[in-house]
């Protein structure tokens, strides 16, 4: 069970640290770890039709599939950095998925704010990558 959060709560100083910058550096960091983590849980046949790219370019970085079942086809998504959040699009015709905005929840928690639901890091990672590590390439599996 939670903790509740003291009367005298330091939402000021919370929130300071709480900023799109620095949530997008740790955020930045925890996908390469997901990248590298997903290209390591790949079965042998997997191995020898796709794998997955991590790539920073300024502001930005993006997480993209590379197989020979893909031929022209790109998969893959893109984050860039927001003065409030995050954006998160396709890197291959820059088409907006969804924003982001980086909040203080309710519990004093810097939390990642999509269409007024809020999620902690991982399940923001999950709701941008899912489909890019999972669905795209299931039908390549055997």
């Amino acid at each position: 069970m939670t903790q509740p959060i003291p009367e005298d709560f330091d939402w000021i100083t919370a929130r300071a640290a709480c900023s799109a910058s620095l949530v997008f550096q740790r955020l930045r960091m925890q996908v390469e770890a997901d990248v590298a983590k997903r290209n390591q849980i790949r079965t042998e046949n997997e191995k020898s039709k796709y794998f997955f790219q991590f790539a920073t370019e300024g502001g930005a970085f993006t997480v993209w599939v590379e197989g020979q079942f893909l031929g022209e086809t790109e998969i893959g998504v893109g984050f860039r950095r927001t003065v409030t959040g995050i954006d998160v699009y396709t890197p291959s015709d820059n088409k907006l998925l969804f924003q982001a905005e980086v909040t203080l929840s309710n519990d004093g928690e810097c939390r990642i704010r999509v269409n007024q639901t809020e999620y902690n890091l991982w399940q923001f990672r999950k709701l941008a990558l899912e489909d890019v590590f999972f669905t795209s390439v299931a039908k390549w599996r055997p």
